[in-house]
């Protein structure tokens, strides 16, 4: 197909170009929301208990999604309000973060006790029959 202008033909192919930085860009951003991924699912499965393998699963989808809505907010709206939104980016996302933390320290140690006890329980069911 060909493009005529000023009394010239040029191919389509030769006009439309795509800067190499936006390559680039694209590229690095690509293997980060893979690291991120990969990160996300080995966290889950490190989990040792079914509570907080949920409650990092819940959590690991709100940050997915808190973050994409971002990325998509920041490329529609303009460009005062594009950097207003930073600002709860950066201070409400830390604290989201350390409360989940203290939650999941909490349940790992609920979780814990509960499989002492059940333990104990068992061991003490096992004497009695013996």
């Amino acid at each position: 197909m060909r493009v005529t202008g000023r009394g010239e033909e040029r191919s389509i192919v030769t006009t439309v170009s795509i800067h190499p930085l936006f390559i680039a860009g694209m590229a690095i951003l690509i293997l980060a929301i893979g690291a991120g991924a990969v990160a996300a699912w080995l966290n889950i499965q490190g989990c040792p208990g079914p509570r907080e393998r949920r409650l990092v699963g819940l959590c690991t989808l709100v940050v997915w999604g808190l973050i994409a809505l971002l990325l998509w907010l920041m490329t529609v709206l303009p460009a005062p309000g594009r950097y207003l939104l930073l600002i709860p980016y950066f201070t409400l996302l830390p604290w989201f973060v350390y409360r989940v933390s203290v939650r999941r320290q909490m349940l790992r140690r609920v979780e814990s006790l509960e499989s002492r006890k059940e333990g104990s329980i068992a061991d003490g069911e096992e004497r009695n029959q013996a």
